[in-house]
């Protein structure tokens, strides 16, 4: 894992201009962006959910 859980997540400036990245945000795809923290910055679930649980349960509509 990178860093510390309680740490943000670090998404590369470069990511976000990616084809893929801006079709995500186009389409409000929320785990497409999440999917994207994984691969380009290492992020795991365990360290989402440490963040927020509530709120990124309550983001992928698990309430």
């Amino acid at each position: 894992m990178h860093g510390n859980a309680f740490e943000p997540i670090q998404i590369p400036a470069w990511v976000w201009d990616r084809d893929e990245s801006r079709e995500r945000l186009k389409n409000r795809d929320v785990a497409g962006l999440f999917n994207l923290a994984v691969k380009y910055a290492g992020a795991l679930a365990n360290r989402r959910h440490a963040q927020d649980p509530g709120r990124c349960l309550a983001t992928l509509g698990i309430t």
